[in-house]
């Protein structure tokens, strides 16, 4: 086919404008007009190895639209002659830049096939391999055209029709947009065989001359830098990726929305938008839930406003094929709302269409970009016309794009690549987009902001995998079981220390003197007693005996800082402090009220009776109160009740305490809620609990336990697991307990099978624990039978009467294997944190899924993602905790104080984790005066109002903080600590 060109009158750009006298010298005589490549046509020239094979696009047209080559030849020989672009070629080196030559005519290659004759089998696998050969056949892109046909005939009258283009080109045409012109052509020529009508010619060298004056729109590069800079890349869910093993086969699942397009049009109309911009709105809200990002961009592939019209003659209205950045945010309330904002920021992108874009000359289309997706409307010219179109399975391009969402008539076609999204996932998707269309259709003012997961996944996420079984725990607390334990067992030892032991009814009996002595210096019900006691025989029988007296204790840990210590009584208004005179002088200049010295009260204590208050005890009272850092500054106590408390230790009793009859050693601080299930669990089964001696250096923990051993269990954090695995014997470890438990901190599966392994198939078995102080010390937790796949050891399934739900800050479930915030529900969150009504409001919660009006869910800050089985993947902070040696650590705290030294003007503290589950705090600080940080004198400082494992391990002196774009501490640009 051979065609020739007729330039239309009126172009604005004369030819060859755009190149100099000396380059159109150079040209063939056959060439109308040059122009330079485009800057994402030279950027994919330039970059590495020129591009091989071709973008491809193919339809299966059915009756009523019969095959004819005639009809086709017409319609190519007009697309070609109408579209100076079809009939151009490449001159990277001959002229002075890179040019792209428009020739007078060109021959389309049009091959025919014929499968008429095949049965189905054999008609789907020649036309994939058909497919296949003419994606990786290249172009010889310096003779025209870039363009080549191919029509295979099928049974059945049906027929498909494949275009495949240069990929060079294909970075400025379409391939489904010139097929779609290319049909236009082709409903034409059937219905008038004559020679094609004369339609204006339409010349590329405008969109050239545009692209060439966007460079000097200023209001245009501010426009794309700042919507580069304030949202971030979308991504695909990580979690979403087909394991390794797993099938990697690209995926085309249809969103039927015929049945909806009543609603969707009304929509459409009602916000002065077409259909199309309805269909995108529905696109950024599947992607918003898909992302934690509060504001992120995609990229849509830009229409002009209106309809395509096969007589314009601008020549980015018709084949031209314009992906833009598209900026979103989570603002819109209503469905409305977001169709119109939508609306707004199509109109916004495509103003500045030509403008350069950071990062935007070509994009890669390596391994990182399947994260990303790409939204297209379907051109309607596909379709305006006899005979059905299809799109062909097997011929999808998805332009290196993980997701390619393509809206077409009545329905959404969902490409993905291979590897980007596994197969089960890919069903999810499809019907979130119907969800999400069904809402927008039957409320156009309805909530935007509502998750639209499928019924079952929101099953899934909010009931099944969510909630722990029931257990009606009555109004039992631990005092009770622990008189009844005394009762059943009394002679049995209850307590083992380095000076002796105490049985059950020693415990019991001890237990109730000092609760007498308590309530006769004004000790009552959701009152604080201050204990600070070191690991001796007084300690337990003097926390329980707190609770005899109705009140709720506060650790003192001896070895707090003062500061803190005061802090921490002066905030309670602690009247008694229950310890011995060996902390005397520490806490008498600190504590106004009364110390109660059992050493040298023993007397009076011993002549109290024996026998039980008569107070009782309910779950609504006060067990504790725990302080854990605060961002501000200030440390926050934790209130936690008997009922919270009672109902965790009662799941420990099978968890824990049933894998064996040795109790449990205690060798952390009773400032730290990760030792309680040591400290009582054993206590309800009748089983001893090991008070190890107190100091001893970290590097004894090993041989204090194999000393003690064997243990019904042993909690402690990840990183004394890790020191056990190297303090101890594999025989010792097998040996050690029936059950440890790693918990407090992040719990690596490298760790997990390095103690497995030691332990053996029938030793020592291991387990995680997971949850916040203000959750009363676990929520969830499991054995680790088998190693995952993630990094981290999963956190578990809820305990009984407890939930887990991972949610948006709008308390909206998130869909499976996407990020969100982990907010806990249940018998154990916390009553709030003492004299802090605004921080308690802020991080306790309405509960939204529980069937009591009065139910909260706590904040816990941490990140985390349901996998499809339903294991819930821990995956780090979200705000600026971090955990040190199990300790949860407000690095804001320690920055307030180092601010407050006279010879510092900022500083910013971030943790650095040099090797796998070793965490270290560095300082970085500017000095008020240019010069060497102080390090010895700012820790001595810090030293007297922070415990050791917030000082931290290095100080740097910097001169000032960096930041990014958005005005937050920029990390990565802080220099490394050697």
């Amino acid at each position: 086919m051979t065609t020739h060109q007729r330039t239309a009158p009126g172009n604005g750009v004369p030819p060859f404008a755009l190149i100099s006298d000396g380059d159109r010298a150079r040209l063939p005589g056959d060439v109308v007009d040059a122009y330079p490549l485009t800057r994402a046509q030279a950027a994919l020239l330039t970059n590495g190895s020129p591009p091989q094979g071709s973008r491809i696009a193919a339809r299966r047209i059915g009756p009523p639209a019969p095959f004819s080559p005639d009809a086709l030849e017409t319609a190519a020989a007009d697309l070609a002659r109408v579209h100076e672009v079809l009939r151009s070629s490449l001159d990277p080196v001959s002229c002075s830049e890179p040019l792209q030559r428009a020739h007078a005519e060109a021959q389309v290659p049009l091959l025919l096939h014929d499968h008429r004759g095949l049965d189905a089998r054999t008609t789907a696998e020649r036309l994939a391999a058909l497919l296949d050969a003419e994606r990786g056949k290249p172009f010889d892109t310096a003779t025209p055209p870039p363009l080549r046909l191919t029509a295979v005939r099928e049974p059945d009258e049906a027929w498909v029709l494949v275009v495949a283009l240069d990929r060079v080109l294909a970075e400025t045409v379409g391939a489904d947009a010139v097929l779609a012109e290319l049909l236009a052509g082709y409903r034409r020529a059937l219905l008038d065989p004559g020679p094609a009508g004369r339609r204006p010619v339409v010349r590329h060298g405008l969109c050239a001359a545009a692209e060439r004056d966007g460079l000097l729109d200023r209001a245009g590069r501010r426009h794309w830098r700042e919507l580069t800079e304030h949202n971030a890349p979308f991504t695909l869910p990580r979690a979403w990726a087909p394991a390794p093993d797993g099938q990697r086969r690209p995926q085309e699942p249809t969103v039927p929305f015929d049945d909806l397009g009543d609603g969707l049009e009304a929509l459409a109309a009602g916000t002065g938008v077409p259909l199309r911009t309805v269909l995108l709105a529905a696109h950024v809200k599947v992607l918003s839930t898909l992302t934690a990002e509060p504001a992120f961009r995609t990229d849509v592939v830009a229409r002009p406003p209106g309809t395509p019209d096969d007589d314009a003659v601008a020549c980015d209205t018709r084949l031209h094929r314009v992906v833009l950045p598209f900026a979103v945010d989570r603002e819109a309330s209503t469905w409305r709302d977001l169709v119109a904002r939508v609306g707004e920021r199509e109109r916004q992108g495509w103003h500045h269409r030509y403008v350069p874009r950071p990062g935007a000359d070509h994009a890669d289309e390596g391994p990182g970009r399947l994260a990303h997706a790409l939204f297209e409307a379907h051109d309607p010219r596909e379709t305006a016309g006899p005979g059905r179109v299809e799109y062909v399975a097997g011929a999808q391009d998805t332009s290196g794009y993980g997701l390619h969402v393509l809206a077409r008539d009545g329905h959404l076609l969902l490409r993905t690549a291979p590897g980007a999204i596994a197969p089960a996932r890919v069903d999810g998707l499809a019907r979130m987009y119907r969800t999400v269309l069904e809402a927008m259709a039957a409320a156009p003012d309805g909530d935007a902001h509502a998750a639209c997961l499928a019924p079952e996944e929101r099953e899934a996420v909010l009931r099944t995998w969510s909630a722990g079984p029931s257990a009606d725990r009555g109004t039992v607390t631990v005092v009770g079981l622990l008189q009844d334990q005394a009762a059943a067992t009394p002679d049995a030892v209850a307590v083992r220390t380095g000076e002796g032991t105490l049985t059950y009814r020693e415990l019991d009996e001890r237990s109730n003197r000092i609760a007498h002595h308590l309530v006769s210096l004004g000790a009552r019900a959701d009152t604080l007693v201050g204990v600070s006691l070191r690991r001796t025989p007084d300690l337990l029988p003097a926390l329980i005996g707190v609770w005899k007296a109705g009140a709720g204790y506060l650790p003192l840990d001896p070895d707090l800082p003062l500061e803190r210590t005061r802090g921490m009584l002066a905030a309670t208004g602690c009247s008694l402090v229950v310890t011995t005179s060996e902390h005397r002088p520490v806490l008498e200049p600190l504590h106004e009220g009364t110390l109660v010295l059992l050493d040298e009260e023993r007397d009076a204590v011993a002549a109290r009776p024996a026998t039980p208050t008569g107070i009782r005890v309910a779950p609504s009272h006060l067990a504790y109160v725990i302080y854990t850092s605060g961002s501000t500054g200030a440390p926050k106590g934790v209130m936690i009740e008997h009922g919270g408390l009672v109902n965790y230790l009662l799941w420990t009793l099978d968890a824990y305490v049933a894998h064996g009859s040795g109790g449990a050693p205690v060798f952390s601080s009773i400032s730290f809620d990760l030792g309680i299930p040591n400290l009582f669990a054993p206590l309800l089964a009748g089983q001893p609990v090991h008070l190890l001696p107190e100091p001893f250096d970290a590097a004894d923990l090993g041989r204090h336990l194999a000393a003690g051993a064997p243990y019904s269990f042993v909690k402690m954090t990840p990183g004394h697991l890790d020191l056990l695995t190297h303090q101890l014997t594999a025989e010792q470890i097998r040996s050690l307990a029936g059950i440890v438990i790693a918990a407090g901190d992040s719990f690596s599966a490298a760790l997990a099978a390095r103690w497995s392994e030691l332990a053996g198939p029938t030793g020592t078995r291991v387990a995680t624990e997971y949850g916040p102080t203000e959750i009363t010390i676990g929520n969830s937790g499991q054995p680790v039978t088998d190693l995952p796949t993630t990094e981290l050891i999963p956190l578990g399934t809820p305990i009984p009467n407890t939930t887990m739900y991972v949610l948006t800050d709008r308390l909206e479930p998130v869909p499976i294997g996407v990020p969100g915030e982990v907010y806990i529900g249940g018998a154990g969150v916390a009553r709030g944190y003492l004299g802090r009504p605004d921080l308690t409001a802020e991080r306790f919660v309405r509960d939204p899924y529980g069937t009591d009006r009065r139910a909260r869910l706590y904040r816990t800050g941490d990140l985390a993602r349901w996998l499809p089985d339903g294991t819930l993947d821990f995956l780090g902070r979200i705000d600026n905790q971090v955990k040190i040696r199990g300790y949860r650590v407000e690095l804001g705290e320690i920055e307030a104080n180092i601010a407050l030294h006279p010879g510092v003007r900022d500083a910013v503290v971030v943790p650095r984790e040099p090797s796998p589950g070793l965490v270290r705090l560095v300082a970085y600080v500017v000095p008020a005066v240019k010069g060497p940080v102080d390090g010895a004198g700012l820790r001595d400082r810090l030293a007297a109002v922070l415990p050791d494992y917030m000082i931290p391990a290095d100080f740097v002196a910097i001169d000032r903080i960096p930041l990014t774009t958005n005005g937050k501490v920029d990390s990565r640009a802080l220099p490394p600590v050697s």
